[in-house]
């Protein structure tokens, strides 16, 4: 992206790397937010808003002891009160592990607020860009795919008179399904078409693309 811009990601969201959170099921309080930590970021936030959400070995599990598909675990939420000056672009990706065929409850994407208001915006422009298959799961009609994948929203922010202080992005995920990576970029430009575009993904029989398709989507949004 042109103009003024910012970017903060998370990855290697485990265990291991953030110790002292609560295990299973996740309904225990957070000790602090985790802050973005891929090299370059600025001073972005992830927190756990509601419900059971904590680092597992492989990433931000929504814990439950349901077994019940699409059931709502938890809501994470992305805070930044970094602001670019003259912000209009807002991207957000996010890489999910699907819990029986689903991500995100009912299939609600993230949505935008700003300045501690609850507006709720819906993206401007979003995409699955890549869907890596990761095993199956039973069904009444048998075994069913699931996949890893990486989801891209832009929001278009050009419209809005007052000053944008802080922004927050949040979604709910659904019981077992994990969050593996996120990216947020800003922008004081705007853009009239999506600035993200689809890359070109690993072997198919890759369990997690692990942040990789996101780095090169940045890497393409540089090159325009």
């Amino acid at each position: 992206m042109t103009g003024t811009t910012s970017f903060d990601g998370w990855n290697n969201l485990t265990s291991t790397a953030n110790p002292g959170y609560p295990g299973f099921p996740g309904s225990g309080a957070w000790p602090s937010p985790i802050g973005s930590n891929v090299a370059g970021s600025g001073d972005a936030i992830v927190s756990k808003v509601s419900g059971n959400i904590f680092p597992s070995s492989t990433g931000l599990y929504f814990g439950s002891f349901t077994a019940v598909p699409n059931t709502n675990a938890g809501t994470l939420g992305v805070t930044d009160s970094t602001i670019v000056s003259g912000l209009k672009t807002v991207v957000f990706q996010v890489e999910t592990g699907e819990s029986m065929g689903y991500d995100f409850y009912n299939g609600v994407l993230p949505t935008l607020s700003y300045n501690g208001g609850s507006q709720a915006l819906a993206a401007t422009f979003s995409d699955k860009l890549v869907q890596a298959p990761n095993g199956t799961f039973d069904s009444p009609v048998g075994p069913q795919p699931l996949y890893v994948n990486l989801w891209a929203l832009q929001w278009d922010l050009s419209s809005i008179v007052d000053p944008i202080t802080s922004l927050n992005i949040s979604f709910n995920g659904v019981t077992h399904s994990q969050v593996f990576g996120l990216q947020l970029d800003q922008s004081s430009t705007a853009y009239s078409s999506a600035v993200f575009a689809a890359p070109v993904p690993e072997p198919a029989s890759m369990a997690a693309l692990s942040l990789g398709a996101l780095a090169l989507i940045r890497r393409k949004r540089r090159n325009k």
